[in-house]
């Protein structure tokens, strides 16, 4: 599964948001209702976002303002949709 650019700006701001709470990965996925903290690293790595029904929990649980969250991901979206209609690819 390759990365995205936008993904891995957010995923980055996402895991210094936890980092700063003094959540580990296994707390938020259990948190979450996941299984294991690979879902969190993926989101934090920049190969998936977090699907909008955890945005709210993860807010509370990162101590993050749920704009602040949502704003990002806005522009991450933004970003990936402008340059997939330029018909680029990522390359990492």
């Amino acid at each position: 599964m390759p990365q995205i650019i936008p993904y891995i700006t957010l995923g980055g701001w996402m895991k210094l948001q936890r980092m700063r709470a003094k959540v580990t990965q296994q707390q938020l996925a259990e948190e979450l209702d996941y299984g294991c903290g690979q879902f969190i690293s993926n989101w934090e790595r920049g190969y998936s976002r977090i699907p909008e029904p955890y945005i709210n929990k993860w807010c509370k649980l990162c101590k993050v303002n749920q704009t602040a969250l949502v704003k990002k991901i806005m522009l991450a979206e933004k970003e990936i949709l402008e340059f997939k209609m330029e018909g680029k690819k990522w390359k990492i």
